[in-house]
């Protein structure tokens, strides 16, 4: 086993957690320890296990897995390409030797950029891996200056799509397009709107190829994984006319709009892309300078974003200036510096270099007078006629107006001319003599591109100052020879900066992105010029060190972000490390099918029977479960409800469960109704047609939306319990859920979902009092005055129960509640976006008509509701799971973790699972993943800990209970999970096993509880709150409570000032004995005080008076009073 720590115990802690993974995976059957002497597990060729769905030429057509010629002779046969390929295994080095040769036969740029992105849709790794080890020549080839011709022709030479397309004819319905990505966690995204493309400007939608091209940099350049990268194009229409009549054109034909109908578009998709990745980083790319500046304004201090154009144009200018500076030992301070162009590429140099100025004791207007900026109008003061632009005030000088850059420069007599004017030939040789008469060793940037673009050719400034400048372009130039010397211009490309800020905001999980993280980078990269890169007239690093350059300027900016309290991360032991580990490599996976592709036959099977004793479960494909009283937990229950016609109505909406009811207090209550969060769409074809197609017997989650096309529109939706009955009727109905991972994906259909709820399923009385009593065999059902309240349990259709409950009493009265009438308590997610919340309460005010809304944390409901208020509360649902501490009633957000896993994702482990035991068995259809959740649910448990081996673990008894309970498939076979039922729930305490990075449950509690501020941390271990469905498998509590004190023991925990090295008592409890209810019966317990609470519920007066924003106000984080807080 190889270490790389250094010291005793370090080497003795790191070596037994190394053994403990490895144990962990030999018992998971991940590593056969017969093919692993010494269990070595280092090189280029262990990466990770990638399983696939797909097998052939399906499998061959995926430019994620896709190997070609290196796959090996296990795989092949495995993944059924026995005969899909020549015999020759090859690896990538050879891969990328034989591409290389491929490219010299290429004429042109253009034909060389086309044939890699031809290989970047058939095999990514291997395009990566030839970028990367051959950055120096094909950084211009993938990006400036080949790329701009690349744009120009994107109509002509589109071979398939790639990213997002926000279209000004989807304007609301953005949610929806990017649900419809396959991207699931997306860590950066590049959009463009395509109106200023380099210096070729308004391309439209042809302006795809720069996000395409700036992500290959930053896979390339700073290793972001480039499955978590997204690129974007917003088409609100072009004012080119030759794209406009152009037949061949991609994007849409009409003008483009602008002023608030244009920021309205760019709202909605920056709302849309964080309701689906909240943390995700969003660079701006290429818009028109009346736009890119209010867009960074409007946006930085709200989301994770910068604009490459406006901040690292200017840092990567900054580092030239800084080296300039060090290679003629003078002070900034003492320049006089003229730019050529004055759009946001300048202004945003410009402002850097200010701020460089400032860091060296200057005043801001100090450092501004040494700015002289000339546009096309001339040199910009305020002497002139004409309105300015907003972002060139800061810089318009007093001075008389000066109309060409010859008069600047003999008036100015500049040390700096900086041209970013995109004017092909604008410094002339007049221009740069005169400069040189006045200035030894000028500074000559021209910095436009692409290439045609330039303002000058490095060939013709050293030509004219006689070898004498320091010169740096925006494009690629080669060396030249002048006077029996060798000159290296540099070429100030963005490259050198958005890679590695990029990387640093990824991995130390920023809020913002402030200035100063530029000036930081542009100061780290000059500080990496070489006295050699100097002496040959380099004013930047040699490319071919990029990714060296990238790693420490990430390592600069993530140190600064944990200093300035910018960064969400704890500060690490070695940051050095963390940020290696971050970056990704281009080397191949193992490729494991996942499933078996057979077929199944046999649909008879017979129900069970209500109360039977035998635990086998079976669920028959034509007949659904029917509900029986003899299912309803045991016991007397008394409610009492809140009294009046303005009873508050409760409802708690998840990913996979809507739970709804009137606002109540007492020992033994539960919410009125259950449903699915689901819409039923009806299809005009089987599903199990298209999964046939597919070849395919365990799809993705995400695949249901290749369904699009076979929908019936002839049919209206169906909800909830509705929608699951068909399904288990067999119907052919694809299930959609608005709510994902939490969150309102599809705000229309929430709407529907709860307008459903309210006529279909609210259905009861507005009296005070019921009671239920248990004897025998039957139900007693009591009421008040005549009035009777529906006290309904789990069902998988409310509907069918109101035969059942009328058979008890013919007098049975239904009162349906009007939404208009009641107050409403919705509870959400503690990382629900506010852009959300916003148009939830817009749609529930306008569409529904409630008289008024509160809107509660579920986490804090679900651990007020047990009469806590310190405690934290794992919350286990459906799609992520979460951890959120809560101190005296009150969110404490530095503690909260997330994980994307939930029980969505061990339904398919589990579908995985049984494919594996059961290869005849083909499971496609929506009804069969619903079998399959039953099932999980029915025989998976929870082993006590990690290092427990088969033959000496004591399982408390959960092991033997789920030995009792084979699976009954429809065909009839019986199938026994065995240690599989323990190792679907393991994924949850140890991600990495299913590929997914991060801490597992258990360390997400203690990180969470580290990073608290408070002085009293033992209390939260002594209440570890469980919450959601997917907390429900037998032993997660004992399981969690062994992991967290086991990822505590050595953690020095602080208490009142003092520091105890005792392990802490740790206590894990259900929030409720239903964890899926808690958040229910939260909401409702605070509902049920609403006087008490008043000033944290929005009416409709309010509401009309100030808007939907106002809600943001009165989330319930907190169930204090407020001068309690």
């Amino acid at each position: 086993m190889e270490t790389s720590a250094k010291g005793g115990q370090r080497v003795r802690d790191a070596f037994l957690n190394s053994a403990r993974q490895v144990l962990l995976q030999i018992q998971m059957g991940m590593i056969d320890p017969a093919n692993t002497p010494g269990v070595r597990v280092s090189g280029p060729e262990s990466g990770k296990v990638a399983t696939v769905y797909e097998r052939g030429l399906h499998l061959m057509r995926n430019p994620v897995y896709n190997k070609a010629e290196a796959f090996t002779e296990a795989e092949r046969e495995e993944l059924g390409l026995i005969g899909l390929l020549p015999p020759k295994i090859l690896n990538i080095e050879v891969q990328v030797q034989r591409c290389v040769q491929q490219l010299r036969t290429k004429d042109t740029d253009i034909g060389r950029y086309i044939y890699l992105e031809g290989v970047h849709n058939r095999n990514e790794t291997l395009y990566f891996r030839l970028l990367l080890d051959n950055i120096t020549d094909l950084m211009p080839i993938v990006y400036t200056p080949s790329v701009g011709q690349a744009c120009k022709d994107f109509d002509r030479i589109f071979r398939g799509s790639r990213g997002i397309y926000f279209n000004l004819s989807e304007k609301g319905n953005f949610k929806q397009v990017v649900w419809n990505s396959n991207v699931r966690d997306a860590d950066i995204i590049v959009v463009t709107d395509g109106s200023r493309i380099l210096g070729l400007g308004d391309l439209g939608t042809n302006g795809m190829g720069i996000p395409i091209g700036k992500l290959s940099l930053y896979v390339a350049c700073a290793g972001i994984n480039p499955g978590r990268t997204v690129p974007v194009t917003i088409d609100v229409g072009t004012n080119n006319p030759d794209l406009l009549n152009d037949d061949m054109y991609l994007g849409e034909r009409h003008k483009r709009i602008d002023g608030e109908e244009y920021y309205a578009v760019v709202d909605e998709f920056v709302d849309a892309v964080r309701s689906r990745w909240p943390n995700v980083l969003i660079q701006f790319e290429d818009f028109t300078n009346d736009h890119a500046f209010p867009l960074l304004e409007r946006y930085r201090n709200q989301v994770l974003c910068f604009n490459d154009d406006i901040q690292g144009t200017g840092a990567v200018a900054l580092a030239g200036v800084l080296t300039a500076m060090r290679a003629k030992n003078e002070a900034l301070a003492d320049q006089r510096i003229v730019f050529f162009g004055a759009g946001s590429a300048a202004v945003g140099v410009a402002d850097c270099i200010v701020a460089a100025m400032v860091h060296q004791g200057l005043t801001v207007e100090e450092a501004r007078r040494r700015f002289w900026l000339v546009d096309s109008r001339g040199l910009v003061t305020s002497k002139r006629d004409g309105e300015l632009q907003e972002h060139k005030v800061r810089f318009c000088r007093d001075d008389e107006p000066l109309n060409s850059l010859l008069e600047v420069v003999q008036v100015v007599k500049p040390t700096m001319l900086l041209g970013l004017s995109g004017q092909y030939g604008s410094f002339t040789e007049d221009i740069i003599k005169e400069m040189h008469a006045h200035c030894p060793a000028p500074v000559i940037f021209a910095l436009s591109n692409p290439t045609p673009k330039a303002e000058a050719t490095p060939e013709q400034l050293y030509t004219w100052t006689d070898g004498e400048a320091w010169v740096a372009t925006g494009s690629p130039f080669k060396p030249v020879s002048y006077n029996g010397k060798m000159y290296t211009p540099g070429q100030g490309n963005n490259m050198y900066i958005f890679p590695g800020v990029g990387l640093a905001a990824i991995v130390g999980k920023f809020k913002t992105i402030p200035d100063s993280m530029f000036y930081l980078a542009a100061k780290t990269l000059s500080e990496k010029v070489t006295e050699e890169d100097l002496a040959s007239g380099l004013l930047y690093p040699q490319i071919k060190r990029i990714r060296e350059l990238s790693y420490a300027i990430a390592v600069a900016c993530v140190k600064e972000a944990l200093d300035c309290g910018i960064a969400q991360i704890s500060r690490p032991d070695d940051l050095e490390q963390l940020v290696r580990d971050a970056m990704w490599q281009p080397q191949y996976s193992r490729v494991e099918l996942d499933a078996s592709v057979l077929a199944y036959s046999g649909r008879a099977s017979a129900p069970r029977k209500a109360g039977s004793s035998k635990q086998t479960l079976a669920v028959s494909s034509s007949e659904s479960k029917s509900f029986s009283f003899s299912d309803i937990e045991r016991g007397p229950s008394i409610l009492i409800m809140y009294d009046g016609p303005a009873c508050p109505v409760v409802i708690d909406c998840g990913s996979s469960r809507t739970r709804a009811g009137l606002a109540v207090t007492g020992r033994h209550i539960r919410p009125t109704v259950e449903i699915p969060s689901s819409e039923g769409l009806r299809c005009a074809v089987h599903i199990d047609a298209y999964c046939i197609l597919q070849r395919t017997n365990v799809p993705p989650r995400n695949c249901w939306s290749d369904l699009d096309g076979f929908l019936d529109a002839g049919h209206p939706p169906s909800f909830g319990s509705d929608a699951v009955s068909l399904v288990l009727k067999g119907e052919p109905i694809r299930l959609t859920y608005p709510v994902n991972e939490g969150v309102y994906a599809d705000m229309e259909n929430v709407g529907n979902l709860l307008e459903y709820v309210y006529q279909e399923c609210l259905k009861v009385s507005a009296a005070t009092i019921i009671g239920m009593s248990y004897g025998g065999n039957s139900w007693t059902i009591g009421g008040c005055g005549g009035l009777n309240i529906i006290y309904i349990c789990q069902l998988d259709s409310v509907k069918r129960t109101v035969p059942e409950l009328c058979a008890f009493d013919s007098n049975w009265v239904w009162f349906q509640i009007d939404p208009r009438d009641q107050p409403l308590l919705l509870t959400e997610p503690i990382y629900n976006p506010a852009s959300t919340r916003e148009r939830a309460t817009e749609m529930l005010f306008e569409d529904l008509g409630i008289p008024s809304l509160n809107i509660s944390v579920k986490e804090v409901a679900a651990l007020v509701g047990t009469g806590w208020q310190d405690g934290i509360v794992v919350d286990a649902g459906e799609a992520m799971t979460s951890v959120v501490p809560i101190s005296h009633g009150c969110v404490v957000t530095s503690g909260i973790r997330k994980l994307y896993l939930g029980g969505a994702d061990l339904d398919v482990q589990f579908a995985e699972r049984l494919a594996r035991r059961a290869d005849h068995i083909r499971l496609t259809s929506t009804r069969d993943r619903l079998m399959l959740r039953r099932w999980k649910e029915s025989v998976c448990y929870c082993r006590p800990g990690w290092h427990d081996t088969d033959d000496d673990f004591d399982d408390n008894g959960y092991g033997a209970a789920a030995e009792a309970q084979p699976i009954t498939l429809p065909d009839g076979t019986a199938v026994d999970m065995a240690d599989d039922k323990w190792k679907v729930p393991e994924s949850l305490f140890h991600p990495h096993l299913l590929g997914i990075e991060g801490s597992g449950i258990g360390e997400m509690v203690v990180e969470s509880i580290e990073d608290c501020p408070i002085d009293d941390k033992l209390k939260l271990y002594k209440k570890i709150m469980l919450a959601g469905g997917t907390s429900q498998f037998p032993g997660f509590a004992d399981r969690l409570r062994s992991e967290v004190e086991h990822s505590v023991k050595y953690s020095r925990i602080a208490t009142s000032g003092r520091t105890q090295n005792r392990n802490p008592q740790v206590h894990v409890e259900k929030a409720h004995r239903h964890p899926e209810w808690a958040a229910w019966i939260g909401g409702s317990a605070f509902a049920s005080l609403k006087d008490s609470f008043e000033d944290r519920w929005l009416s409709r007066e309010e509401y009309e008076e100030c808007g939907p924003d106002a809600i943001n106000s009165k989330v319930q984080i907190s169930f204090m009073p407020h001068q309690q807080q």
